[in-house]
């Protein structure tokens, strides 16, 4: 089945997520780098679930970058170490390389098994990385697959975990307050206002005028 997404003009621009429809119109978002990374933590030993293509991607992106630090600030320990005195002098214990990469592989076979599951394949699909030379580049080729759009024998179609939103009162009235709608506003900073914007600014302006400026100057008068 072929499957295409297409963003949502609606939801993109105000809160910086984006929101696709399957062929069957059932909307669903992409998981950003902290959910991603979030869920790759706490989904650890899962082998049995689905992990999105995005959600896979970002903690794999956040990851590599965590492991190259390391490597790069143990490559920088190990060269000054060896300006002052020789290789017995550097201490195992101070690489932290030497302890990310053990702790990410349990965690990544399971997130590797659940990417597979997403796009409709049993995890026992990894063993095709084992095969000489064209193997992993096809088992990555599996992992960039898109999700199947509805659900399968693993699982749901995966969304953001949904957060509690906070509130705020806005004219007498209670809307959630979305921490990313500032940046949404920034986009639009340079834009011409329309008419009708333009027209309500001037009626909020007048109203303020007469209920503040000259309703006071009243009172005070009186």
């Amino acid at each position: 089945m072929a499957f295409r997404s297409r963003a949502s003009a609606q939801i993109w621009p105000r809160g910086l997520k984006k929101v696709f429809r399957t062929p069957q119109g059932r909307r669903f978002q992409m998981f950003g780098p902290i959910a991603s990374l979030e869920s790759y933590l706490f989904n650890a030993v899962n082998v049995t679930g689905r992990m999105s293509r995005s959600e896979y991607w970002w903690s794999f992106l956040e990851l590599f970058a965590v492991t190259l630090g390391a490597v790069v600030a143990d490559a920088i320990t190990i060269a000054a170490i060896l300006e002052r005195g020789t290789w017995q002098d550097i201490q195992i214990t101070g690489l932290w390389s030497l302890y990310l990469v053990p702790l990410q592989l349990a965690p990544n076979i399971t997130a590797m098994i659940r990417r597979l599951h997403d796009t409709g394949r049993s995890g026992f699909w990894m063993l095709v990385s084992f095969v000489p030379f064209v193997g992993i580049i096809w088992f990555y080729v599996l992992l960039m697959l898109p999700s199947e759009p509805e659900d399968n024998g693993w699982g749901p179609v995966r969304t953001p975990r949904k957060r509690n939103a906070k509130t705020r009162v806005v004219n007498g009235k209670k809307v959630a307050h979305d921490p990313l709608a500032a940046y949404a506003h920034l986009l639009h900073i340079d834009a011409e206002p329309s008419p009708e914007v333009v027209e309500r600014r001037r009626a909020e302006i007048s109203e303020y005028y007469q209920s503040r400026i000259l309703g006071g100057g009243a009172a005070v008068s009186s």
